[in-house]
């Protein structure tokens, strides 16, 4: 009775858990189908941009543009720096032209909180589904492992009954031979039971990938609807450069990155003999900015053999903020246990950003940025990548670059940090 049961609860939890993704799923996504393009495209969360860009008309001409985003105070490049390009109408005197880029940039910031809330969802959605179908196979595992030892006790209990004389042993042997078959027919339960928990994981992964394409739409969409009058968005690599797609005419190129003030630039295009712009951004008052290179797994080269690893871990600053400027060779698809399904977690708190990685015979990693008050000298750092974690204070940690090995497999642990600007005095 105790291994029905087990197997009624599994299936219960299967369906609890397929039911609270569908639901959930098409609340968030305003019950419409993921697959339907036509409301992809007027779904997307604009933030109200619709309001502002009617009153530019779409421009035709398109160029590349380059630049650099640089700190003003030590000259170095600033990366991961937002830049936002900004066709002008021609129509426009120079008032209303700070009006128009005041208004796109909130906008613009109301159309990413809508977007990161959507998201912040999707993820709530996925992580409660995945545990509740972990529920379901654990409530497996255990009905299956009550089946093994109601196994062994019959086994026994044949051993038994071969030892006891003449017809008490004969009717011994009957009642065993009916629990046999029990515990057979309980044996197919739990392999149909497992089937039908695979098949609910299957259909599970296949949902969850049409709501993330479904986000991609939505920010694809934006994008597009920015570009078509002139708006474009990029960010900074390592190096502070920058390069996206321009149009011709007036434009405003404005710069942001953390812990730095904003900056503004009014060209035309295309340059007269120019080959990029440069913008020059002040430092906060009261900030320091480092960026912080952290990878594991196998440092130098892929090992064909290596051994699979997790590496679920966090950065954590106990003072100031960090933000994630980009990923070092995740892998969103695949399986966990091979070394993919990569996530960075959506940053609820300003001061930690936390991820889920592991890796067979390459490595991973995050590059982050951080802002402390200036002259912290008590300002710590937690970085943890599986179990590997270590708490040292930046001011140490400055202009350091060290490699650390973990375990008995080869694998390293690479931490580098570069002060990338001071407030200027």
């Amino acid at each position: 009775m105790t291994v029905k049961k087990g197997m009624v609860g599994a299936l219960v939890a299967i369906g609890a858990a397929m039911l609270f993704l569908v639901s959930a799923a098409g609340a968030m996504m305003g019950g419409y189908d993921v697959t339907d393009t036509a409301a992809v495209g007027s779904a997307a969360p604009d933030g109200g941009i619709d309001e502002v860009l009617a009153s530019s008309p779409a421009p035709v001409s398109d160029n590349l543009l380059e630049g650099y985003v640089l700190d003003n105070a030590t000259g170095g490049g600033i990366a991961g720096a937002l830049v936002l390009v900004i066709n002008i109408p021609e129509n426009m005197s120079r008032e209303q032209a700070q009006k128009y880029v005041d208004k796109i940039i909130e906008r613009l910031r109301i159309a990413r909180e809508k977007i990161e809330d959507r998201r912040q969802k999707l993820e709530k959605t996925e992580d409660c589904a995945r545990q509740k179908l972990e529920q379901a196979r654990e409530r497996l595992e255990n009905a299956d492992e009550k089946l093994c030892e109601k196994k062994e006790r019959l086994q026994d209990a044949i051993e038994n009954a071969k030892d006891r004389p003449g017809g008490a042993g004969r009717q011994e042997m009957k009642r065993i031979e009916k629990a046999q078959i029990k515990i057979t027919d309980q044996e197919k339960r739990l392999e149909r039971a497992q089937e039908k928990l695979d098949g609910a994981q299957a259909k599970m992964e296949e949902r969850i990938g049409k709501l993330n394409e479904k986000m991609g739409f939505d920010i694809d969409a934006v994008r597009e609807k920015l570009g078509a009058h002139g708006i474009f968005i990029v960010r900074t690599d390592e190096s502070g450069h920058f390069e996206t797609k321009a149009t011709d005419g007036k434009t405003v190129i404005v710069a942001f990155a953390p812990g730095y003030k904003q900056d503004r630039l009014g060209v035309k295009l295309p340059l007269d003999g120019e080959k990029a712009v440069t913008l020059r951004l002040d430092a906060k008052p009261q900030r320091e900015v480092y960026r912080i290179r952290f990878v594991w797994g196998y440092l130098d080269e892929k090992n064909p053999e290596g051994e699979f690893a997790a590496w679920n871990g966090s950065v954590t600053v106990s003072e100031g903020a960090v933000r994630l400027v980009r990923t070092v060779q995740f892998e969103r698809g695949g399986k966990f246990i091979n070394g993919g399904d990569d996530k960075v977690f959506r940053q609820n708190e300003k001061d930690t950003i936390a991820w889920r990685s592991s890796t067979t015979g390459a490595r991973d990693g995050v590059v982050v940025v951080i802002v402390v008050p200036a002259g912290s000298e008590d300002a710590m750092i937690t970085l943890a990548a599986g179990e590997w974690s270590r708490s040292v204070s930046l001011e140490r940690l400055e202009d350091q670059k060290v490699k650390i090995p973990v375990g008995d497999a080869g694998h390293e642990i690479l931490v580098a940090c570069e002060l990338l600007g001071q407030p200027a005095m």
